[in-house]
């Protein structure tokens, strides 16, 4: 029994030789066929004189009970593909897209200001009137087209400070000169935070000395006083 396993083991080497395959692939699998091999002697395999059991191994699976086969249905597949696309587009489009507001014409707006500006400075512009509409871009009154993402609603409240304000800065306000002060405006003079409120105006003080400057003391000691 050695020489003919000496003989059968040399016969697979040399195959495997022949085919370029790892020798030591080829005689594990060798071994396995000859221990799973019923023997004319014996009429049993020698794994099952050793193990007392039939040899199994993981390439044959064996189903435990029942077991049905999987019928695949392609257009069943396609159709929840779809489904499941469209939920997360949907998704998408209500939760992570910003939602632009597209205003219409008349209404009072401010920009973005785009760059960096200094520290205290509002990063939006000046209240602006929108004067026409095309797709998500917006012309405001400045004459300049802006696309919807940079324009920034503005409230009743914001455009009448700020139209109030404009008036008041383009008003023409009198001096009078008061001796020893300065110059003082000659409207009331109590003051408010922004200098301008329900028409009254904020002190305006300038110190000018009234008095003689008299020449520097080293000036007079060399006679140039």
């Amino acid at each position: 029994m050695i020489e003919r396993f000496n003989r059968v083991l040399g016969e697979s080497l040399q195959l495997a030789v022949y085919n370029n395959v790892l020798w030591k692939s080829q005689i594990r699998d060798m071994l396995w066929n000859h221990r799973t091999t019923p023997h004319s002697v014996t009429g049993e395999a020698s794994f099952v004189l050793l193990k007392g059991r039939k040899p199994c191994t993981m390439a044959v699976p064996a189903w435990m009970g029942s077991h049905k086969e999987m019928v695949v249905n392609h257009e069943q597949i396609r159709k929840r593909i779809k489904t499941y696309q469209q939920q997360y587009v949907s998704r998408h489009n209500s939760k992570i897209t910003r939602k632009q507001k597209i205003h219409e014409k008349g209404e009072w707006v401010r920009v973005m200001v785009g760059g960096a500006t200094k520290k205290g400075e509002s990063k939006l512009s000046e209240p602006k009137r929108v004067l026409d509409v095309k797709g998500n871009c917006v012309k405001l009154s400045d004459g300049n087209w802006w696309n919807a993402r940079r324009i920034v609603g503005c409230s009743e409240v914001e455009v009448k400070v700020w139209l109030q304000r404009k008036k008041s800065a383009n008003e023409f306000i009198p001096f009078k000169e008061v001796k020893g002060y300065g110059i003082q405006t000659d409207v009331d003079d109590r003051v408010v935070e922004d200098g301008v409120q329900a028409g009254k105006e904020r002190k305006v003080y300038r110190r000018s000395s009234v008095r003689v400057k008299e020449p520097s003391r080293l000036l007079k000691d060399f006679g140039c006083g």
